[in-house]
């Protein structure tokens, strides 16, 4: 009888002790929304984005506005400058990730639109300049990976790499764009 007793008492301090230790719940659920601000460099340029995304059962949409800045080489070693002006929307597919979501992994892309402004500070010879098409409509995919790490419950910090595809780019129909960002839950 002593024997049950002690074992009971012995149950009954790990249960307390246990209930006692804080749970680390994990990072992001399915209707979770965030805002991020990002930078990128695409090889030449730097670029901006702002994107507010929502959290899924198996990863997130997000949708957002970005530029980009280019050059393209029109002479021997003349550069000429280009920007992209886009809005965008995509998924990103959860494809590894730790229990607590704390360090994540996404694959996706995104389709986007917006302008092209060839020459926008006016740089180029006047003969030249004449000639060209200043704005230009714009549109294609993008496809993504992003890495997710989260600094606290609220904060992440986001690694991403993406492969931007106009389709009625003067210049460059595909790029690249490697950056990073920081996310806000709301």
């Amino acid at each position: 009888m002593l024997r049950i007793y002690h074992r009971l008492a012995i149950a009954t301090v790990v249960i307390l002790t246990i209930s006692t230790i804080n749970a680390h719940g994990q990072r992001t659920m399915k209707g979770q929304s965030a805002l991020e601000i990002g930078a990128s460099y695409n090889g030449m340029s730097a670029g901006v984005s702002a994107d507010y995304s929502q959290y899924t059962l198996n990863g997130l949409w997000y949708v957002g506005i970005g530029a980009n800045d280019y050059f393209a080489l029109y002479g021997v070693d003349e550069r000429m400058r280009y920007d992209h002006f886009c809005s965008y929307g995509g998924y990103l597919f959860r494809l590894a990730g730790t229990r607590s979501r704390s360090v994540c992994l996404y694959g996706g892309g995104a389709v986007m639109i917006g302008m092209e402004w060839i020459d926008p500070f006016g740089e180029l010879p006047q003969q030249f300049s004449a000639a060209l098409e200043h704005y230009r409509f714009l549109y294609g995919v993008a496809p993504k990976i992003l890495a997710e790490f989260f600094v606290s419950t609220r904060f992440a910090f986001t690694l991403f790499g993406s492969i931007p595809i106009n389709f009625s780019s003067a210049y460059g129909n595909v790029g690249f764009n490697a950056g990073a960002g920081f996310r806000i839950m709301l």
